[in-house]
């Protein structure tokens, strides 16, 4: 807003001045050719009226306030007196006063050779006389119209008659400038305001015919005024007590005159009599973007004609910076909302609303008494970088700002480090080093650092075939049965919200167990000892219906054993002698709960009961049927755990 408000000053007071310009720049002009403003009786000056446009416009020309008839631009006149002009859209000039001077001799009487000739000798003194007596300027010291401080002025000595002039001598104020034998101007090569004052010369003249010199003659005294370029400049500036931190301009104002309106001015500003530009200026106007409480001081300005090398200076002005205490603190970071990947730059942005001077900007961490950085700046806003930000740089942080006048600081700002998940490890656990179809095999995969929470997406052959989400971050795993098109390649990606990365592959090779081809070979040992037992057991019903058969025949026959009292102990009656009888036992069903004993005796040939007999070979078969006895109605046994079957095996 004072920014805004400052550049429309400036602008203001450039269309003042344009506008001053203008309506000075309006007003006409009279100049004068040849520039003399003092002429003799019977010369002639040309008269030059600038206006705005006199071209095409006709000219209003004033003679002692009394309108001329002319209406051109430029007239030639012999009258003395004072000249004015205008023409419809300018201002009436100032005035130019024209001097003649007189002549009061007749033409007779003007002192040419052939006068003298003419009169002879006896009359010269009368001719003389009249001469002498009747001029009343045999002399005059002609002056330019206008003549401005850093002009060249010449003066000028002249007599109208045909006399030589010589002792020349300029005066100032009474006082001799200078001196010449013979007639010359006087040159001033660069004239000031000191200059202005009364000018006159002297001189004495000598005719072709007498050849004497005559009394020193004196012109008029010209009263000279030199004119002022430009006036001492006047500094301004758009507020004399200004806001430290607030723009500022500093205007020179001065003006020029018509006449000299294509000088070109150049401009310097001073603080306290110290130069605050670098060098000269052509604008008038200096423009302070940020003003503070050490620039306070007294001002001025210096305007300088360049090709005249005129200098002028303003008058001081006293400003008065003010300062403002520090409000509105607020710190920001970059990333925003204070999240930030680890390596990562962190930038912490601390401003201020208003305060003014030089403010010390200082970062610190909470639970840190040691600050993190600080810079001083004529600024309402400052960054601390932190190059690379690390998991352990996650905290609070904030800012504070100093002015000398007062402290503050800003809310806490959580800074949040998001850490790229590291690349994870996969790995399969199994039992055996060989994988066969069946085998459960553990899938596992960790990555040892990023931020939660953490997904894992388990590949076969690059395609998913399971995702894990583990909030606490620990490892994802899960079994597998596998299978023979399990075989193939397996890796595993974790992912967070930052990042992701795979695992290295693994191969998994998945072959048909060895074990398999045993369980065959033990199903075909079951089944023949099944074949066996069973063909066992049919044999046996077969032995026992034939033992039955030969009880049957014994009994009537002569070789029927008597009664055995002891089925463990058998005794033949038959038999000259007895034989021990050795017992063979047969287990026929091992697995079944009902078990059967088979108890066999033999007897050698030659030692049996009956010697007509072959060898005879006799079966106990024992049962048990649930822990219970099993009953033989035809031959229940004596012991309980046991019963004795006794056939006769051919």
């Amino acid at each position: 807003m004072d920014l805004h408000l400052t550049l429309l000053w400036v602008l203001l007071l450039d269309l003042g001045l344009v506008s001053r310009q203008a309506s000075t720049a309006k007003k006409a002009m009279v100049h004068l050719s040849p520039q003399w403003t003092t002429i003799f009786e019977g010369e002639k000056v040309n008269l030059t009226c600038d206006g705005s446009d006199t071209s095409k416009l006709r000219i209003r020309w004033l003679l002692n306030n009394e309108q001329l008839k002319y209406s051109t631009k430029r007239i030639e006149t012999m009258r003395p007196g004072e000249y004015k002009c205008q023409d419809q859209h300018s201002a009436l000039s100032d005035p130019v006063h024209l001097v003649v001077s007189p002549d009061n001799l007749p033409a007779k009487a003007h002192p040419t050779r052939n006068n003298w000739k003419e009169e002879g000798t006896g009359r010269w003194e009368l001719s003389l006389k009249c001469l002498l007596g009747s001029l009343t300027d045999p002399l005059i010291l002609q002056t330019p119209y206008s003549v401005f401080e850093g002009d060249t002025l010449v003066l000028r000595c002249r007599t109208k008659y045909d006399a030589r002039v010589r002792n020349m001598k300029y005066y100032k104020d009474g006082k001799i400038l200078s001196y010449f034998l013979k007639n010359s101007v006087f040159v001033i090569p660069q004239v000031g305001l000191s200059h202005s004052a009364q000018y006159h010369c002297t001189a004495t003249t000598t005719t072709d015919l007498l050849q004497i010199f005559q009394p020193e003659i004196r012109s008029r005294k010209v009263a000279l005024q030199i004119q002022e370029l430009f006036p001492p400049p006047e500094l301004k500036v758009t507020s004399y007590q200004p806001i430290e931190g607030t723009p500022i301009a500093l205007s020179c104002d001065t003006q020029l005159p018509p006449q000299k309106s294509d000088t070109e001015l150049h401009f310097t500003f001073f603080r306290d009599g110290r130069t605050i530009t670098s060098d000269w200026m052509r604008s008038r106007v200096l423009q302070i973007p940020a003003i503070w409480r050490e620039d306070s001081g007294s001002y001025s300005c210096e305007a300088r004609a360049v090709a005249q090398d005129i200098r002028k200076q303003s008058k001081g002005v006293k400003i008065n910076v003010k300062r403002i205490p520090i409000s509105g603190i607020i710190m920001k970071t970059e990333p925003s909302r204070g999240q930030v990947t680890e390596g990562e730059k962190l930038v912490f942005i601390c401003s201020v609303t208003q305060g003014t001077g030089n403010i010390t900007f200082s970062w610190h961490r909470e639970g840190i008494n040691a600050s993190l950085g600080k810079k001083t700046r004529y600024s309402l806003e400052e960054k601390l970088i932190l190059p690379a930000i690390n998991e352990s740089d996650a905290g609070k942080y904030y800012c504070t700002a100093d002015n000398n006048i007062n402290t503050i600081s800003s809310l806490t700002v959580k800074i949040t480090v998001k850490i790229p998940v590291s690349r994870p490890l996969f790995t399969l656990s199994t039992l055996r080093t060989q994988v066969t179809v069946g085998d459960v095999v553990q899938f596992q995969c960790k990555a040892l650092r990023g931020s939660l929470p953490i997904q894992y997406q388990f590949y076969h052959d690059g395609e998913i075939f399971e995702n894990k989400i583990d909030p606490s971050g620990s490892a994802a795993s899960f079994n597998l049965s596998m299978k023979t098109g399990h075989s193939g390649n397996y890796f595993c990606k974790a992912i967070n919200s930052f990042s992701d990365q795979c695992s290295e592959i693994k191969k998994l090779s998945v072959s048909e167990p060895i074990r398999s081809q045993r369980n065959i070979i033990i199903m075909g040992v079951a089944i023949a000892l099944i074949v066996i037992f069973i063909l066992t057991a049919i044999a046996l019903v077969l032995c026992f219906r034939l033992q039955r058969k030969s009880e049957g025949n014994s009994a009537s026959g002569p070789y029927r054993a008597s009664t055995i009292l002891n089925p463990q102990e058998p005794v033949y009656s038959n038999s000259s002698a007895q034989i021990e009888l050795v017992p063979i036992y047969g287990n026929v069903n091992p697995t079944a709960e009902d078990i059967v004993y088979s108890e066999i005796w033999s007897t050698q040939q030659g030692k049996a009961i009956n010697p007509t007999v072959g060898d005879v070979v006799y079966s106990e078969v024992c049962s048990k049927e649930h822990g219970k006895e099993a009953k033989n109605t035809k031959n229940p046994p004596e012991d309980k755990d046991s019963s004795v079957i006794y056939s006769k095996v051919i």
